[in-house]
């Protein structure tokens, strides 16, 4: 019998606008022969407000890379609810291989014309039933951990006077982007099976884009690679 750890990698990223900060998480899927599947929260990112989506594109397929060289598979699911649909085709557009994923406060999970139409409440429980299962490490050297660990347990369900329930920060101006960006890398890494691969490694075509200045800082081209750093 073997032995070997499958592993598989995830990349949620809930789209912000001009009030909303773009977030981006990795997540690890760890399955074992035996025992339960780990998931471990490989990196983390708040882009800052205001940042364009062509550069918020570019961004992502930079943080790409480091799994392209490594032939890993990554999986890129991409909140496509409301504008996120136009910057889901711009991706595309550059190269990339985004799974749109439209949110809805229905109780059915759906596939359409290759987007998933997802239940919100199904969405933001996977995280927080990782957690009371300790299946989901969070180590807190990652950037942007501890915003992540706050704003997951801030997370709780409220329901309005009509009975509709609505999933949002618990403590009024709270942000949610990372704790969304978590749920749909979780939500794609737990619905991927055991060995089965389905997806192509994502690539990024090269063209003149490459050879722009970088438009973020210093900073952040040290980011790129804290995830591959970070010991297992």
């Amino acid at each position: 019998m073997s032995t070997e750890t499958y592993k598989r990698f995830c990349m949620g990223v809930d789209l912000g606008q001009a009030r909303d900060y773009t977030a981006i998480v990795v997540v690890e899927r760890r399955s074992a022969p035996e025992g339960p599947d780990e998931y471990h929260v490989r990196y983390c990112e708040r882009l800052p407000l205001g940042t364009s989506y062509e550069a918020v594109t570019q961004h992502i397929g930079s943080l790409l890379r480091p799994f392209e060289d490594q032939k890993q598979t990554v999986v890129l699911v991409v909140d496509a609810t409301g504008v996120g649909r136009a910057v889901v085709d711009a991706m595309r557009d550059d190269g990339l291989k985004p799974i749109p994923m439209i949110i809805h406060s229905g109780s059915e999970t759906t596939k359409v014309d290759g987007a998933w139409h997802v239940p919100k409440r199904d969405l933001v429980a996977v995280p927080k039933v990782l957690l009371g299962k300790k299946q989901l490490k969070i180590k807190p050297e990652i950037p942007f951990a501890d915003v992540l660990i706050n704003e997951t347990l801030n997370f709780r369900a409220k329901t309005n006077n009509a009975g509709h329930d609505s999933y949002e920060a618990w403590r009024e101006g709270d942000h949610d982007d990372l704790v969304f960006a978590l749920s749909l890398a979780c939500w794609c890494c737990r619905r991927r099976k055991k060995g089965v691969h389905g997806i192509a490694p994502i690539t990024r075509k090269m063209g003149p884009r490459d050879e722009r200045e970088e438009r973020f800082t210093s900073l952040k081209d040290r980011r790129r690679n804290v995830f591959l750093s970070i010991p297992p």
